[in-house]
């Protein structure tokens, strides 16, 4: 088995921010999307076709 280096954590994991971003409210379904890359004003789920709610999730920044 081969033994890899450890990078820095800071190598590890990009900057993080906290993000406006729209969640599914269809029970089981994990869908969310960034806020920033909707067009509609209130979408809908693409994964299930359920009503999304405003919310707040810690993501990776994008430059």
């Amino acid at each position: 088995m081969k033994n890899f280096p450890n990078k820095s954590k800071s190598e590890k994991e990009p900057p993080v921010i906290e993000a406006k971003v729209w969640i599914c409210t269809g029970g089981q379904c994990p869908g969310w999307m960034r806020a920033e890359f909707t067009f509609a004003e209130q979408p809908e789920c693409p994964l299930c076709h359920s009503e999304m709610s405003l919310g707040v999730k810690v993501v990776p920044k994008i430059s």
